[in-house]
């Protein structure tokens, strides 16, 4: 199975592990026969389980860039690789460069083409070697006509280039931030969400937000979004679960 997730996905085999590790992350999430159709990690945990945040092996993904990181002519996005599912005790978020890219690749710049191996340039400089070569050979004619002449070669290793750098790669360590707030309860960690979403409440109500009136006739109530966000904490720690209610006020009239 690793094999043919590293082939589908075109990588190197120093990604053996996180191919082994993703293999291993979609089996317990699947029916297993000794236990009798039921999934490993919902046997384990006592929980159900989702799978939303699943994504395919080596795809090209969209980091989401905070907007306290970038200024407003900045990209909102980067273009990495999907390499698997993360732990928490990584402590890795998305858009974060890692301190040792050897060890947990990590998002950088925006993910380049594949590259095919040309060896038009190794020819290009083999046949000026041989040119050369030719030329002193009939140099050394006129001198030594019944020498034989052995045209040197490149000893140049020749290495095709990599498909991308350590640092194109990516590594997600959760579901992601939910979209809306049908996903938020249908994500993996709901219960967190719903936890955020009520001290969002809370704090509407504790610091007088709005009134409670009656809708004036032929008008029309504003409608509101919840936005999910993952703060990370200053000592590094476990990030928090953010929930924010918003009104759209582009949808209203003058």
């Amino acid at each position: 199975m690793n094999r043919t997730m590293l082939s589908h996905a075109k990588l190197p085999k120093s990604f053996w592990g996180k191919a082994l590790t993703t293999a291993v992350d979609l089996i317990n999430l699947s029916p297993s026969a000794p236990l009798n159709s039921d999934v490993p990690n919902k046997f384990w945990s006592g929980k159900d389980v989702f799978y939303n945040h699943l994504t395919v092996f080596g795809c090209r993904v969209f980091i989401h860039i905070p907007k306290d990181e970038i200024s407003k002519l900045d990209m909102k996005s980067k273009e990495c690789i999907f390499v698997g599912y993360g732990n928490e005790e990584f402590d890795i978020r998305r858009g974060d460069k890692l301190d040792n890219p050897r060890e947990y690749p990590a998002n950088l710049d925006p993910v380049p083409p594949p590259l095919e191996h040309n060896d038009s340039d190794d020819h290009k400089i083999d046949g000026i070697v041989d040119d050369v070569a030719d030329e002193g050979l009939e140099a050394q004619a006129h001198e030594k006509p019944a020498a034989e002449f052995q045209p040197r070669r490149s000893t140049r290793v020749r290495r095709p280039p990599s498909r991308y750098s350590p640092d194109d790669y990516v590594l997600l360590t959760d579901g992601g931030e939910p979209e809306c707030y049908k996903k938020a309860l249908t994500h993996n960690q709901q219960d967190e969400w719903l936890k955020a979403m009520h001290e969002e409440i809370q704090s509407l109500h504790d610091n007088h937000t709005y009134d409670m009136v009656n809708l004036p006739k032929g008008r029309r109530t504003l409608k509101n979004k919840w936005l999910y966000r993952l703060k990370a904490e200053e000592n590094n720690s476990k990030s928090r679960f953010k929930a924010r209610l918003v009104v759209k006020g582009y949808s209203q009239k003058k």
